[in-house]
């Protein structure tokens, strides 16, 4: 399956939860700042756009019925293999003060911004997560609240 598609090819798949007309799927995919290269050709410039995960056909974000909350993820899923991460990772790390970091603190901070981007079908690049990480990573720190730790995300996301 190719990667990069164009607007009117997407357009063509008839996505569930995307616009119909052009105009507007380019405004979503800007606002949701999509993946797209610039590519050149006969016709003039056009975007190739990577469709995000939550779009493609067949993506089901809990296995269960609708309205179920989030269940415990398999061992394939990327978060639990990024959280299994950096639990090793954190073990031995050190913040920029020299303070050991949390290694539970950690996982609860990539969790908490992965199911947020998923609910909120934003799309976001690795390194905006990891920013992003850091800040609720800080923020479960100083021991917040889920309601003070929402309002954040809606800031930061």
């Amino acid at each position: 399956m190719k990667k990069l598609y164009s607007a009117t090819e997407i357009l063509g798949m008839n996505l569930p939860g995307l616009p119909k007309s052009k105009p507007a799927f380019l405004a979503k995919a800007e606002k949701e700042k999509w993946f797209y290269e610039t590519k050149v050709g006969l016709g003039g410039i056009r975007k190739m756009f990577q469709i995000p995960t939550y779009y493609q056909p067949g993506y089901k974000p809990y296995a269960g019925e609708p309205g179920q909350t989030a269940p415990a993820k398999s061992k394939s899923d990327s978060v639990t293999s990024i959280v299994e991460g950096a639990d090793q990772i954190a073990a031995q790390a050190v913040d920029a003060f020299g303070t050991k970091i949390d290694p539970q603190r950690l996982s609860k901070a990539i969790q908490i911004v992965e199911r947020y981007l998923e609910e909120k079908k934003i799309y976001a690049t690795a390194e905006r997560k990891s920013d992003v990480v850091v800040v609720v990573y800080n923020f479960l720190k100083n021991k917040h609240g889920q309601e003070e730790i929402d309002q954040l995300l809606k800031l930061v996301a």
